[in-house]
């Protein structure tokens, strides 16, 4: 029988001979196991079994960013708009909301969008009838959503247009008693003063 020790077969190096056909064998990742001597010769046995989870890992790994929370944010961004079973696609989907072409793949989505800048932020649409797509989204904090809401009361004022929540803010005064004075009427010049 040839002596196959000190030889090397893919990832295996052979330490001894065991007995019958069987070799005792190192493999690179540095597990030992006793192979058969024609598996070795003929490369039907590669590794100790590290070479096939390495392969299943690469094959089922796309972009390894699946912990991240942008990850978490395109998922439901695309559930919203995609999945008749999820919770807002009546807000998002239904209403014709989509995604854009590039954005279906999660790696697009994150080279136009880059890491979320604090755990405060998440995916704003600058256009809320407007598409999920790079010109169209930024990364906003609660407050910054919240003047972007479809339902808020918008007022013109010195060539500016604000919601009637920053306008109250910026001229300190309490929302609700603006907000009165403009059911009743007032003018967003005198309400406002």
């Amino acid at each position: 029988m040839e002596d196959l020790k000190g030889r090397r077969f893919n990832r295996f190096k052979v330490l001894e001979y065991v007995g019958g056909t069987r070799w005792r064998c190192r493999c690179s990742c540095g597990t030992e196991k006793v192979v058969l001597r024609q598996a070795l010769v003929e490369g039907r046995q590669k590794s100790c079994g590290c070479l096939r989870r390495e392969k299943t890992i690469e094959r089922s790994t796309t972009h390894g960013m699946s912990h991240r929370p942008e990850y978490g944010i395109w998922l439901h961004m695309k559930d919203r708009c995609q999945s008749k079973s999820d919770k807002g696609y009546k807000l998002y989907g239904a209403r014709g909301i989509k995604i854009c072409e590039h954005w279906q793949s999660f790696e697009k989505f994150y080279e136009d969008m880059g890491p979320r800048p604090s755990l405060k932020h998440s995916l704003e649409r600058k256009d809320n009838d407007g598409d999920y797509c790079p010109e169209n989204c930024v990364w906003a904090t609660q407050k910054e959503q919240c003047n972007n809401r479809r339902g808020n009361v918008l007022l013109e004022l010195d060539g500016r247009t604000q919601t009637l929540k920053q306008w109250t803010e910026e001229r300190g005064l309490p929302y609700p008693r603006v907000y009165a004075r403009l059911k009743r009427g007032w003018t967003p010049e005198r309400a406002l003063s």
